[in-house]
């Protein structure tokens, strides 16, 4: 549980540092989702993948993670690639991160959560700086760092 909680305070501090310097840095993230990782680890409850593999499960939640991480840092650098002024480099990773946090199973849910709570940041920002929707740029480490905590209840059964 303390690394849960580590891994959620890892989260709080990306996105308090992210609204006062529009910057992430890259160690609070690593510290979020190592924690996390470690807890999954001690933690290891099987998933769908489980049956797919004859390795112990702790190496499936693991690889699961991973690969739902690449999935992330994938994405982030289609959306880079893409235009370069959507999305910051330090972002890239954050997606990542996050995607791990749910791992292969809640891909889906990992993305509409941090749609609704990017449209929330955006609103949220839109009506601080009396800027129009379009032109709206809010940081991503905010919305991130929410997903992640929510995901964070639903893998872990928190708040129940």
């Amino acid at each position: 549980m303390v690394l849960v909680m580590g891994s959620l305070v890892a989260w709080l501090a990306v996105a308090i540092e992210d609204m006062r310097r529009f910057e992430i840095n890259p160690w609070w993230v690593f510290a979020a989702t190592a924690s996390y990782l470690m807890a999954s680890v001690l933690n290891a409850t099987p998933t769908s993948h489980t049956i797919l593999f004859s390795s112990p499960v702790w190496v499936v939640v693991v690889a699961d993670r991973l690969l739902a991480g690449l999935v992330g840092i994938a994405g982030g650098l289609m959306i880079y690639l893409s235009r370069r002024s959507l999305i910051g480099q330090g972002d890239i990773y954050l997606f990542g991160a996050m995607f791990a946090v749910g791992g292969l199973d809640h891909l889906v849910l990992t993305v509409t959560l941090f749609a609704g709570f990017s449209f929330a940041t955006c609103l949220s920002y839109m009506a601080i700086r009396n800027k129009p929707f379009w032109r709206c740029g809010y940081p991503a480490g905010v919305p991130a760092a929410m997903t992640a905590s929510a995901m964070t209840f639903v893998m872990f059964g928190m708040g129940g």
